[in-house]
């Protein structure tokens, strides 16, 4: 206990004073507005709070029993944080992170946030990510996309899918045709998905 509470202090020192801290796998972000951590006891309530973050947690032994700390990122919310979706080196889709409600996009917004989204993973981090599938998660400030953490795997792996489903969008997600973007409007639109196309029974 004492030992965990003295390393996450001085991690959280490290990172600069004000931290984002996740377990290997998860953050509480599904449970709780995440907030920065100045303490290492608000991290550990945070994500002992969080049934997502204990559900993922417990498991087999040998799975990965370590916490990520990061420096906190004051411009990052639920309306800038996307998910991209990389196969074979290529963005298949990009979604909304936050898949369970809606945070104010618009058709607008989202080709707006798109060419940025695409222009980091293209310009940037192709040449250095060592993942030729995985998820890549970005926000966006004005016309500018930022990197906050790589996820290995993507469509083959356990990542999450925001607003896709790795199953029935397979075609939408196959890199044949443009690449789809994902988000949730306050109302249905001319773009909007029925149930049935979702694959909902």
């Amino acid at each position: 206990g004492a030992h965990l509470l003295d390393g996450l202090r001085t991690a959280i020192a490290e990172v600069g004073g004000r931290a984002f801290a996740k377990t290997a796998e998860k953050s509480a972000k599904n449970d709780a507005r995440i907030r920065a951590h100045v303490e290492p006891e608000s991290v550990l309530r945070e994500l002992t709070e969080s049934q997502d973050v204990l559900m993922q947690s417990i498991g087999p032994p040998g799975r990965c029993r370590y916490l990520v700390v990061q420096p906190w990122e004051e411009d990052i919310c639920r309306a800038n944080e996307f998910r991209l979706v990389i196969s074979a080196w290529q963005v298949v889709g990009i979604t909304q992170q936050t898949w369970s409600r809606c945070v104010g996009h618009t058709p607008e917004s989202a080709s707006a946030a798109a060419t940025p989204l695409l222009r980091l993973w293209y310009e940037e981090l192709i040449g250095v990510c060592p993942y030729a599938d995985c998820t890549i998660d970005e926000f966006v400030v004005g016309d500018v996309a930022r990197l906050i953490e790589v996820n290995p795997c993507g469509l083959w792996g356990a990542s999450g899918s925001g607003l896709f489903h790795w199953l029935h969008d397979r075609d939408a997600l196959s890199g044949a045709g443009p690449v789809p973007v994902r988000v949730v409007v306050p109302r249905p639109d001319k773009f909007t998905l029925s149930p049935c196309a979702l694959g909902a029974p």
